[in-house]
């Protein structure tokens, strides 16, 4: 009985401490699981407008190049940026729901650099209330600073050929041009009139 308790005992600790050593022999499980916490982040600050909590993801000396491909260097040029796009009086958007997905773990090239690449489904709502949906592709490289990972490189890019938004404006675009035709017209044939107007009771005076 006694020797069944030893066992029993011994057998407990050894998977106590295996449980552990394995836990420490697989870092990369604790980074990536920091890194999604980096990311759910992002999220919550791009769909919440926060650029405070934004520019606490970068380094400080990060390189971001946005989906219409500026590239912005420093929380002054990011809070600009964001201001420019939607609350601008120029601006078409009002706001930006991101989802992005990843393609892979994040590959890590040392113990304090990874990279990874994936998809991001972005939901804007434009000012005459309709929403529009488009897929981009982006790249990230994260760095690990004073026990803390952020994103050092960010790339987002859209398909040219396929990009709803930039369909939009083009039709917009089309639109203006026949009404700006339209109503060159009307204003032709209008003086038109006037001037036929004006040569009739001229002849008649004659």
């Amino acid at each position: 009985m006694r020797r069944n308790r030893w066992i029993f005992f011994i057998t407990m600790l050894a998977g106590l401490f295996g449980g552990n050593l394995r836990a420490e022999d697989d870092p990369s499980k604790v980074k990536h699981q920091a890194l999604r916490t980096l990311k759910d982040t992002v999220i919550t600050a791009i769909n919440n407008c926060d650029m405070k909590l934004l520019n606490s993801c970068f380094t400080p000396d990060f390189a971001f190049t946005t989906v219409n491909q500026t590239t912005l260097t420093s929380a002054s040029q990011v809070d600009k940026f964001f201001q420019l796009m939607f609350k601008s009086p120029d601006s078409m958007l009002i706001s930006m729901k991101c989802k992005p997905s990843a393609d892979i773990l994040t590959r890590f090239i040392d113990a304090n650099t990874g990279y990874c690449y994936g998809t991001n489904q972005e939901t804007y709502k434009l000012k005459d209330g309709r929403e529009i949906v488009q897929q981009s592709r982006w790249t990230a490289v994260v760095v690990k600073q004073n026990g803390k990972w952020k994103i050092a490189a960010a790339h987002a890019g859209v398909d040219f050929l396929n990009n709803p938004i930039l369909n939009h404006a083009v039709k917009q675009g089309v639109w203006l041009l026949i009404l700006g035709f339209l109503a060159g017209l009307i204003v032709a044939l209008i003086l038109m009139f006037v001037v036929r107007k004006l040569r009739k009771c001229t002849a008649k005076t004659a």
